[in-house]
This record gives structure tokens, sequence and C-alpha cells, in this order.
């Protein structure tokens, strides 16, 4: 995986001098209304996970030797959610926010996913104070799904490695879908690539029918020039749009806080996440409330008990003007 930091030259990424061996520290916790959350830190960050509504990060900000505040987070979660379950997301429908996964494509997963993207997920702390959290078999895809929490022992770094295996007996084909919500009102960036298909590197992404639309001469909250692209999230009206990055550096700035989102680009790869919307390995939407930086995996075929793995790495830094 690249590590590039190359594009703001004003980014001071926060770090501390030299690796101790303590290892980050694991603890239970309740949070938002989740009772088993999981807290792992290690005196510079702290992230939050949530085994009881789809698996994923619901906290992750610097949080010194304190204790992590909603003022330090960078993910954004909806309120109304707090200390639900899968029985209130088959009732309303109504989604998990913050750090959330998924798989795609989107058609194909959208009416089939419910234990995955809103199920309770057990628990393994490793040796190492690594966390997994492993979700229930879902018999509607065929597939069981794990997550391989790992926080650097010093650094404000997070890796993450989506695992997925086919418990079917038959052959199954699908991608990773990572989907992280933080606050509208920052700004995103990130490398675009210019290809035949996409000489403009990006379009926007428009739903009913899922379709791309040709890209304006001009537009209010999106720039994409030289090779960069930049979205300033928020607006009445909502947007999506997809991305050929292929570098796999995304970043968001608010405020002074940096948040990089690294994902594994595989060339070649048949990336197909959203039919009708072309193949672009990253996504962003975004409307008044958050932005929602969407990198996906290509689509991968497995056998009957066949696995295959897709790592991201989350980053925080401090911006100095």
């Amino acid at each position: 995986m690249k590590h590039k930091f190359y594009f703001l030259p004003l980014l001071l990424l926060a770090s501390c001098a030299g690796r101790g061996s303590v290892m980050p520290q694991v603890e239970t916790v309740s949070w938002h209304g989740w009772d088993r959350s999981v807290k792992m830190s290690n005196g510079t960050v702290a992230v939050i996970l949530n085994p009881e509504y789809g698996g994923g990060v619901t906290f992750f900000g610097f949080c010194g030797e304190g204790a992590a505040s909603e003022d330090d987070n960078v993910l954004w979660n909806d309120d109304v959610i707090d200390g639900w379950g899968l029985e209130d997301y088959l009732r309303t429908g109504r989604s998990p926010s913050a750090g959330r996964f998924d798989v795609g494509n989107e058609r194909k997963t959208e009416n089939l996913h419910a234990e995955l993207w809103a199920g309770e997920y057990s628990v393994a702390v490793g040796p190492d104070n690594s966390v997994s959290l492993i979700s229930p078999e879902s018999e509607a895809l065929g597939i069981r799904l794990e997550r391989k929490y790992e926080l650097d022992p010093v650094e404000p770094e997070l890796t993450i490695t989506h695992t997925m295996e086919n418990i079917s007996e038959e052959e199954v084909e699908y991608c990773f879908w990572t989907r992280t919500l933080l606050p509208s009102g920052g700004i995103f960036f990130c490398d675009v690539d210019s290809t035949e298909a996409y000489p403009h590197g990006y379009s926007e992404m428009a739903f009913e029918p899922d379709r791309l639309v040709p890209v304006p001469g001009h537009e209010d909250r999106v720039l994409c020039r030289h090779g960069k692209f930049v979205a300033l999230p928020g607006g009445a009206q909502a947007k999506k749009y997809g991305i050929f990055n292929t570098d796999g550096v995304t970043c968001y700035r608010n405020r002074d806080v940096l948040y990089v989102k690294e994902f594994e680009y595989v060339r070649d790869g048949r990336y197909d996440c959203n039919p009708g919307h072309g193949s672009f390995p990253m996504m962003i939407y975004f409307n008044a409330d958050f932005i929602e930086m969407e990198p996906n995996s290509p689509m991968f075929r497995l056998p009957p008990g066949g696995s295959v793995s897709f790592l991201e790495t989350w980053r925080l830094g401090k911006v100095r003007d």
C-alpha cells in the first residue's frame, strides 16, 4: 500500500517519537446506548467499535490520556439510532452511521444484507490486543465477514483487515464496500486519474434509474483540476460522485484535524459497486449533515469455502496552516 502525504505541504501529521513495546489498551465501555462497545486506545487516539449494531466504528479521534469525548470524534453519528439493534433496523430501515461497512454490489445485496449491515457481531481480542469482530453467517448472501482492527501502539493509525468467507455450497461474488461518515463543513480531497472512459477523472452519480451524469462546466461544491479532486460537502442538495482514484489515498480536513483513509486499489480488478454507475474504486456522497467516503474493492469471486481479504488504514493528523 502506498503512503503519500505530498499534496498539502502545510500538514503536520501527529506522531510520537519512538515506539514503545506497550500494546494498545482494550476495554468494554458503554457508548451511545450500546453497553458492549469495545474501546481501543494508545494514549494518542481512541477507537470505539460497535459489535451490537453492524460491527463498525463509532468513535475515532484524539483523546490523549483522557476519556473519549464526542467533541474529539471525527466521525458523524446519527443519534436517532443510539442503542439500536437488528430488529430496529428491520422495523425502520434506518442504517448504522459513523464508520459503517457493507458488501456490494449495491443492487445485488441491498435487500439481503441486513444481518451483516446491522446485526450483532461476536468479539475476539488477540494476544497483540487487536480486536476482531465476526459477523453472523448470512444465509441470504452465503458469506460471513470478519474485521480485524489493529491500533498502532503509538501513532494515530488504525488498520482494518476485512475478510469475507464463502460459507455456502455455491460460488459467490461480492465486493467490500467501506462507508465512513464525517460531519459536513470540511474539505475532501484526493488525486484523480483521467482515462478514456473518464476523461475528467470523476462523474456525478444519479439514481432512479442508476446512471452517470455528464460533468457540467461549473459545480458549486466540486472542483477538479490538474489531477486533484476537491469537494466541499454541505448545501441543501445531496450529491454523489464516482472518483477514479488509484493511489488509494483520500483525505478529509475538518477544522484543524485531517482524516486520511487509505485503501487497496487492485489494478485490472473489476469494480462494480453500483451497477449503472461505472467502474469507480472511490465514491463520495454528501448532504447538509455529513460526507460519506466510500472506497470499494473489486468484485471477488469465491468458491465454496474460499475467502479473501481487503485492507484499509485510517490516520489522523493535526493541521498547521
